[in-house]
């Protein structure tokens, strides 16, 4: 037998668009309507500890118009993005038309503020994310790293550092007992 529940939605909002994330992971049998100002939602999802089926229904009365034809959705492995295009530039004081809906919530990573700049989406990727069409991971390789920490030799920038214990340097174990000798010498000096 199939259990009902709402996903968990995260949102962000750009001046011309309304960005949506359901949390839902190996989604399947996905429905996403949209209308001017509403969303019906509907996933599948299979309970990989209980190995029951869990259908995810979610409607939602937006707070502004949207764009049906414009607005799009995407499935990936561990969620689903809809981009809800606005009929009208701006920014909503809030997502849904009335109430408080406990299965939404801010996605920071991507939220921008009216007094921002805008970063519009970038290939493969939600705004601000740039997609990361045309970086080189193989520019990582020559980047060197700590090597297992084996010790963390080759650490710069501890010069002048020497005095310290524990770096670098020749240790003086006079220096130490000096040291030792000038605390007892205060604190004989309190009593």
């Amino acid at each position: 037998m199939a259990t009902t529940r709402l996903p968990s939605v995260l949102w962000a909002e750009r001046k011309d668009v309304v960005l949506l994330t359901f949390d839902i992971s190996d989604s399947r049998d996905i429905v996403l309507q949209f209308t001017e100002n509403s969303l019906h939602f509907e996933a599948k999802h299979n309970d990989q500890q209980t190995h029951q089926e869990i259908h995810f229904v979610y409607d939602l009365e937006l707070h502004g118009e949207i764009n049906p034809e414009e607005s799009n959705w995407q499935r990936f492995d561990r969620n689903i993005r809809a981009v809800l295009q606005k009929k009208s530039p701006g920014f909503w004081e809030k997502l849904p038309k009335q109430g408080r809906h406990q299965n939404l919530q801010i996605d920071w990573d991507h939220w921008v503020d009216e007094d921002e700049p805008e970063v519009k989406p970038g290939p493969g990727g939600m705004g601000g994310m740039g997609g990361m069409g045309d970086f080189d991971f193989s520019a990582l390789q020559n980047m060197g790293g700590m090597g297992g920490m084996g010790g963390m030799g080759g650490l710069g920038g501890l010069e002048g550092m020497e005095g310290m214990g524990g770096f670098g340097g020749d240790s003086d174990s006079d220096d130490d007992e000096e040291d030792d000798e000038e605390e007892k010498k205060k604190l004989e000096d309190l009593d």
